[in-house]
């Protein structure tokens, strides 16, 4: 029971850690992918978790998407690029945020995680904006 209790004990303490680092915004990708600079200078490229966004940009999967949902790739892309100046107005660069990082993409190229501003999960604001879809597997709030 002690080494219960120890092992819960410590996961909150790991995560309030990890929440309590502040990033400074470098970058906005597009509607759901940002770039920040650690306390250390390291830049580390995050990948919104729960939540997609159209392309902002004429790609394999931008016209994939098109193709199957039956409309103009154009249009595609607008609504991509609405969600990425959505974001860039919401978190301005320069903007110091919190980060619960939860591993890596499919690829392990860019860190996955649901970044926070003020307290205020961003990753939320996207998909109640409508700039964003949530991944429902994932979301555990009704209310999305």
């Amino acid at each position: 029971m002690k080494h219960i209790i120890f092992m819960l004990v410590s996961l909150v303490v790991l995560s309030y850690s990890a929440l309590a680092e502040e990033y400074t915004v470098s970058k906005i990708t597009d509607g759901d992918t940002i770039h920040v600079i650690a306390s250390d200078a390291t830049e580390i490229v995050v990948r919104f978790d729960y939540i997609d966004t159209m392309e902002s940009y004429k790609n394999n999967r931008a016209k994939a998407i098109a193709k199957a949902c039956k409309v103009r790739i154009n249009e595609l892309i607008t609504s991509g690029l609405e969600a990425k100046e959505y974001l860039i107005t919401t978190l301005p660069l320069g903007s110091k945020v919190n980060i619960e990082f939860h591993g890596l993409d499919s690829l392990n190229k860019r860190s996955m995680g649901e970044i926070f501003l003020n307290g205020k999960s961003i990753n939320e604001d996207m998909v109640r904006s409508g700039h964003a879809i949530p991944f429902f597997k994932y979301i555990k709030d009704p209310e999305i």
